[in-house]
């Protein structure tokens, strides 16, 4: 479980790719589901399909939503869906929940802070999930609200995204030490 928090174009996707390969070769039934935001999610695609081939990736947006629905879709053993998929259909959302996931990425996680409807869906997907990837290429700038959401992504047992005191008390203290 970990943030990946690389600057704009230095390979999250690629990482997330070698990483996701790495753990399907030691369980080639691993169930990965990877959230994008909306566009980003065929990029998700293409970028798996030419750098990893081997691993067939469904993909779920809002205009696969309107045309097939989500029953067949979402038993795919690897699923990239759109969060414009997941805001337009909550049985979009509630079939998703409904499978086991092993790992889970989340793209551009700092889009989807503890104030917006998704975070929550995003937060149970993450309690659910032995593996979590936050991707992230601006993760905080000192944003506590921010930073403590993504860090209640991936340690959900120690951060609560509604306890922005502890975060603000730790990071003092980080000051202090650092200063």
């Amino acid at each position: 479980r970990f943030v990946l928090a690389d600057e704009v174009g230095l390979g999250k996707t690629i990482e997330s790719g070698l990483v996701i390969q790495a753990l399907s070769a030691t369980d080639p039934d691993l169930r990965v589901l990877v959230v994008a935001p909306g566009a980003m999610s065929r990029q998700w695609l293409c970028e798996l399909f030419l750098r990893f081939g081997e691993q067939v990736f469904v993909h779920v947006d809002a205009s696969r939503m309107r045309d097939e629905g989500c029953e067949d879709l979402v038993s795919a053993q690897r699923l990239i869906v759109s969060t414009t998929a997941l805001e337009a259909y909550p049985e979009l959302r509630e079939a998703i929940l409904a499978e086991e996931w092993d790992l889970v990425v989340i793209d551009e996680a700092h889009q989807v802070p503890p104030r917006l409807p998704l975070y929550g869906f995003l937060r149970t997907l993450a309690e659910s999930c032995w593996g979590l990837l936050a991707l992230s290429a601006t993760p905080s700038k000192r944003d506590v609200e921010g930073l403590l959401g993504l860090l209640a992504l991936v340690a959900p047992g120690v951060y609560d995204p509604n306890d922005s005191e502890s975060l603000t008390r730790r990071l003092a203290l980080q000051d202090r030490v650092t200063a």
